[in-house]
């Protein structure tokens, strides 16, 4: 009967050592920032597509990635990166990633979605795309001629 106090008292210490490891640790650090997290395109003229950059910095030692964007069109507009797939941030650098948007109504609309960030496990990140779709006519040139 010894022996099973003697095996739990060990298997009890052994779970607290590793338990004040564990604690001692210090909390992994975000690495990626996302500088600019709204864009405002002003009027698009329905048949012309605009660009919203977004900046991502990394400040970490290890190379970090920005995850596939979904393509996505709405009742106003239809939206998707440039670049397909996944995108590496270099340690210490950023990038531009962009995002192609085409007004499909003249009406104002917003985008809200998110990028994915791979930064100490997986990140969702809020961007904001804001525009007005134009038809051709109102975005003509009105100014006076000689």
């Amino acid at each position: 009967m010894t022996w099973i106090i003697r095996i739990c008292s060990i298997g009890a210490i052994g779970l607290f050592l590793a338990a004040a490891w564990y604690k001692s640790q210090p909390a992994p650090q975000r690495t990626l920032t996302l500088v600019n997290s709204e864009v405002d395109l002003g009027e698009i003229p329905l048949d012309r597509t605009q660009f919203a950059i977004f900046t991502i910095r990394n400040e970490g030692d290890e190379p970090k990635r920005i995850l596939d964007f979904a393509n996505t069109c709405t009742f106003y507009c239809c939206y998707q990166a440039v670049l397909e797939g996944p995108q590496v941030i270099p340690p210490h650098s950023e990038i531009q990633y962009v995002i192609e948007v085409k007004a499909t109504a003249t009406k104002p609309f917003t985008v809200n979605t998110t990028l994915s960030l791979e930064d100490n496990g997986l990140r969702p990140e809020r961007i904001l795309i804001h525009g007005i779709g134009v038809s051709q006519s109102e975005t003509a040139d009105a100014s006076p001629r000689p």
